[in-house]
């Protein structure tokens, strides 16, 4: 049973129907698991590069079990707060670490050298997302500023874009091959997109992405990819999301 789990694998692979290539030792490893709320999030790169290689994985959502590993709950561990995974003595937390990992691991590598322009793109990405439209978005006079500026300076929601996307070598950041940083912005702008962007759009007619068009393509593919189909995991609950009295203020300046 073993060989022909091995050779179906090995199969796959050379069909190119996966991208992880199977070795005998790798029959014997544990599942990898992955700790995280059940929605993608900040695990959702992670979740949607482990689906793309066909690797199996367990999704640990249970509260008391992340609890176990995050120390942000009480756990007396090195990893502070999910996403987490755990690869037999393996144990990392954090978004980035957790992409860099899995992509090296699995398949989804940036070009050689690039290691360290890759972490800054997905800085640039957290920061742009999170930092920035993530806080921008709870007052409408700071997500007025941020979208279109204050008329001193262009705005920072387009400075950041231009510098984010002028990193993509087309069609995806570093070339014809999807990488880990590819995974990681769709999984980001996702969650964004689910709780703000479709929002916005809805209310206000406007895609503020729509003069970024290789970044809302590479969201586009990797959001899309046929590996994700049989998933009912959704980016981000909507509640996580811009507040309705928020969006109607904006509509209102």
């Amino acid at each position: 049973l073993l060989w022909n789990t091995f050779a179906f694998y090995r199969l796959r692979a050379t069909l190119g129907l996966v991208r992880f290539r199977p070795t005998l030792s790798n029959c014997f490893q544990m599942t990898i698991k992955v700790y995280y709320w059940p929605f993608l999030g900040r695990g959702g790169a992670g979740i949607r590069m482990l689906k793309e290689a066909g690797v199996a994985f367990d999704h640990v959502t249970d509260m008391g079990e992340m609890a176990g590993k995050c120390a942000a709950f009480g756990a007396e561990s090195g990893t502070f707060a999910p996403p987490v995974i755990q690869d037999g003595d393996t144990i990392i937390s954090q978004s980035t670490a957790v992409t860099m990992y899995i992509g090296n691991k699995y398949g989804f590598p940036v070009p050689e050298g690039s290691e360290f322009k890759a972490v800054q793109i997905m800085e640039d990405v957290k920061d742009l997302f999170e930092n920035e439209l993530g806080k921008a978005n709870e007052d409408a006079v700071k997500l007025k500023v941020f979208l279109n500026g204050d008329g001193s300076k262009p705005a920072r929601f387009a400075t950041f874009c231009k510098c984010i996307e002028r990193n993509v070598v087309g069609p995806f950041f570093f070339g014809e091959k999807m990488s880990y940083v590819d995974f990681y912005f769709a999984s980001v702008y996702g969650a964004c997109d689910d709780g703000t962007l479709k929002k916005f759009k809805e209310k206000m007619g406007v895609d503020i992405f729509e003069p970024y068009p290789k970044l809302s393509a590479i969201a586009e593919a990797i959001r899309g990819l046929d590996s994700m189909k049989d998933s009912d995991l959704i980016d981000l609950p909507e509640k996580f999301g811009m507040k309705d009295e928020v969006l109607e203020a904006y509509s209102k300046l």
